[in-house]
């Protein structure tokens, strides 16, 4: 009988409990994920040249105008970059218990429209940066490889399509 103010603690079934360790390692593999794109956005509005090595390369004449526009162009990305991070970090406290399959299959998208675009395009500049770039393209591939290996990782709720 259940003592007043306290309740049993029962040891989680074996599949229950590699369920949530799943589920906690997921959590904090999107967690990384969102503070590198919080912290790149920031880099880039704040810290960033307006022209990097790369930069100069493929642009052989620099004028004040295309300063600012350079300006202009990264603050935006910049922001959109530190967006994206402010959306997994929220995404990674409350919502993975709740995702259907189709929303797994889209924030898995966001990690390729993110990261891996930015990777390849990064290669095919020749960038200073490219090889730090295949960092979060794995942490991509390990959070996805996490959420798909068990289905009960991220548990479907009734909101929208299976």
């Amino acid at each position: 009988m259940p003592v007043r103010g306290f309740t049993r603690i029962m040891a989680p079934e074996p599949n229950e409990a590699v369920s949530t360790r799943r589920a906690m390692l997921a959590r904090h593999i999107l967690r990384l994920l969102g503070l590198y794109q919080l912290s790149l956005g920031g880099w880039f509005m704040v810290l960033r040249p307006p022209l990097l090595p790369e930069d100069l390369h493929y642009i052989s004449q620099a004028s004040s105008g295309l300063r600012t526009w350079l300006d202009l162009v990264f603050n935006v990305m910049g922001g959109q970059m530190a967006a994206l991070g402010c959306a997994l970090l929220i995404v990674s406290r409350c919502s993975l218990d709740g995702l259907k399959r189709a929303d797994r299959t889209f924030l898995l998208a966001c990690g390729a429209l993110s990261a891996l675009l930015m990777a390849y395009t990064n290669f095919v500049l020749g960038s200073n940066f490219r090889w730090a770039l295949l960092i979060p393209v794995a942490l991509w591939i390990a959070f996805g490889a996490t959420v798909l290996a068990d289905r009960s990782v991220l548990p479907t709720s009734d909101i929208g399509p299976k």
